[in-house]
């Protein structure tokens, strides 16, 4: 080992009273792991609280989100309880949840609008109200139903 270059250094604390300096920082030193050890106990709750909170809060939108889909009445109860939508409701995805009810709205309109075309398109009879007057003659029940049904 060798020096090659001598310089001067000046010493914080004098060589004479170096141990009680050291003393000092050790002090310190216990004094803040102390203060750190006690405070680790409420930063423990704190968290804790901070979590119980976050699986409070999850669960209640996951409600909220399952009610939202039987709401909707797009679902059966057995599609609500399926492991594709528990999946949806775990990951609170409720854009997905909401286009699969569009989607099945959607399809309810199209096949509504094809059973009125097909609805309308059948002529239905006409039924005749008009009743005999009384200058045709005694009118009794039997009368009136044959001109209500058209006979």
């Amino acid at each position: 080992m060798s020096i090659t270059s001598a310089s001067d250094v000046e010493l914080t604390v004098s060589v004479s009273s170096i141990n009680d300096r050291f003393e000092e920082m050790t002090s310190a030193l216990n004094e803040a792991t102390k203060q750190i050890s006690e405070l680790k106990e409420y930063k423990e709750l704190y968290e804790k609280d901070k979590a119980e909170k976050e699986k409070a809060e999850k669960e209640s939108k996951r409600v909220e989100l399952i009610a939202y889909a039987a709401d909707s009445g797009c679902f059966t109860d057995e599609e609500i309880a399926s492991e594709s939508m528990k999946t949806l409701f775990d990951n609170l995805d409720k854009p997905a949840i909401a286009v699969m009810i569009s989607d099945r709205n959607i399809e309810k309109i199209r096949s509504s609008k094809k059973t009125t075309k097909e609805t309308s398109s059948k002529k239905e009879p006409i039924i005749s109200t008009k009743l005999p007057s009384s200058d045709e003659g005694e009118i009794n029940y039997r009368v009136i139903m044959d001109g209500f049904f058209g006979k």
